[in-house]
């Protein structure tokens, strides 16, 4: 306990340091007084509330409704008097339910599975098949294997079907699932990655909130595995059944708070993080951690009682796991207000050491934040990186030509916890969450007060560009992000 306190106080004590080169600045001592105020507050109570209490807030859900009042009041309680809600429409809700399964022949065992999100349930009577391995999505690998797919229970090598230096893979394994469904397959399971059989999410790359057109689930490392093994045997028959809830068309709401700025309030930059989570874990790493440096950074520039230049807008979004992601929703209903946008700061890596910011692809606007970023260096966090992967709700925003950034934290850890049962308040560091937290407060209203625009908006040319440097296909990146 005495060195975890150690630890805080010098943390805060270098916060208090920051930024101590130009003492009569005036953003000067806003950033001093914004970087003491979050070390000393309440991010690790507030993410106990969002974690413990409300739990897993999956999109639509009833819980997912208590976050938003939640963190409404929060902005509230804060002293910003403009908070409100902007609903829209996910074409499913979706809960999951009861899932069994368990191999029928050469043995009888249990098997660990769950459904994927957004999955269909089985036939009431569940499904009863031989298992089939399969190591190639691709459509014409797909047909020419009709006859062994027909009424077959599909098992998928993800090591092979979608290699890692794949960008959006998951999306092909995603188109895959209807094809699957034509040729005749009764249902398809996903090897679930981590150790020890666990159950749990598995990326099917379905980010509209439909309903896959066939049953989907994962099944824990080990028993797949197994099923392996037995198949080099021999024929391998199982049986699965899962039973989820489809609501249909469900309304949910980004919650969005905004502090009006003090010379241009007609410009704004945007602080955001997705309030949504999967139901496996309670989404503490993602995204508790980043909401909580949202509601961290209004708190603590609210109260500072000079508001910065530009106007800054907080915005909790809806849906970005399953999707319609509420950032493109967001950029759909403001359309004709983007062009005073300034820039969009996302956090969404967790609470692990801050190392600085994803600039996704922009050198300009990289060379734009170094002074900025010179300011973080005493909390490690001054790094700038090219790398990006359109992953979370920057992309929409960088796909309409915004400067983008994304919380950019040490990601050596992510793999244990992300999308995992295991995704819990005590998976996160005190000191780490407060020092993210303070990283992207003073960022935030270092962009939001700065002499000038950050950078500018750039063209759909120079956006294709840089998405070609990243690997990344265009049509598959509007399918996941495009309004």
């Amino acid at each position: 306990m005495l060195n975890h306190v150690v630890r805080t106080l010098t943390v805060v004590l270098i916060g208090l340091a920051l930024f101590s080169g130009q003492p009569n600045s005036g953003m000067t001592q806003a950033l001093d007084q914004i970087s003491a105020s979050v070390m000393k507050g309440d991010s690790v109570e507030l993410l106990r509330q969002l974690t413990d209490d409300i739990g897993a807030r999956l999109a639509g859900s009833p819980a997912y409704e208590v976050a938003t009042q939640w963190a409404a009041a929060e902005f509230r309680e804060a002293g910003i008097t403009n908070v409100h809600f902007e609903e829209f429409t996910m074409p499913n809700g979706w809960q999951r339910g009861s899932a069994r399964a368990r191999i029928v022949a050469p043995v009888a065992r249990p098997l660990r599975v769950a459904s994927v999100g957004w999955g269909p349930s089985t036939p009431p009577q569940g499904v009863r098949g031989e298992l089939v391995l399969i190591s190639d999505v691709s459509p014409d690998v797909l047909r020419s294997q009709s006859v062994q797919l027909r009424n077959r229970i599909v098992l998928v090598d993800l090591e092979k079907a979608l290699p890692a230096n794949s960008p959006l893979a998951f999306a092909h394994l995603r188109d895959s699932f209807a094809l699957f469904r034509e040729l005749g397959a009764q249902a398809v399971l996903l090897p679930h990655d981590v150790p020890n059989n666990v159950p749990g999410w598995v990326d099917t790359g379905n980010a509209r909130g439909r309903i896959l057109p066939i049953p989907v689930g994962d099944i824990g490392w080990e028993d797949h595995l197994l099923l392996r093994r037995y198949l080099t045997r021999g024929p391998v028959t199982i049986e699965a059944e899962w039973k989820n809830k489809v609501s249909g068309p469900t309304q949910v709401s980004n919650v969005v708070a905004e502090i009006a700025g003090s010379e241009l309030p007609h410009e704004w930059v945007l602080l955001g993080a997705h309030l949504d989570s999967w139901d496996l874990g309670t989404g503490a790493q993602d995204n508790g951690t980043g909401v909580v440096m949202v509601l961290e950074a209004a708190r603590a520039i609210a109260a500072v009682g000079k508001a910065p230049r530009r106007s800054i807008r907080f915005v909790l979004w809806a849906a970005e796991e399953p999707g319609p992601p509420g950032s493109a929703m967001f950029i759909k209903r403001h359309a004709t207000e983007l062009h005073d946008c300034v820039a969009v700061l996302n956090t969404d890596n967790g609470a692990s050491r801050p190392l600085g910011w994803h600039v996704d692809g922009r050198e300009d606007l990289r060379d734009a934040m170094r002074p900025i970023a010179d300011r973080l260096r005493e909390f490690g966090a001054d790094g700038l990186t090219m790398d990006f992967n359109c992953g979370s709700d920057d992309c929409a925003f960088l796909l309409e030509g915004i400067p983008a950034l994304n919380f950019w934290a040490d990601m050596s850890k992510w793999p244990q916890v992300h999308h995992q049962i295991g995704d819990t308040f005590d998976k996160v560091d005190p000191v780490s969450l407060r020092t993210g937290a303070t990283v992207v407060a003073v960022t935030t209203y270092a962009i939001a007060d700065h002499a000038t625009r950050i950078a500018p908006h750039i063209g759909q040319d120079r956006v294709r560009k840089i998405l070609r440097s990243a690997k990344l296909d265009m049509n598959l990146v509007n399918a996941l992000w495009k309004p």
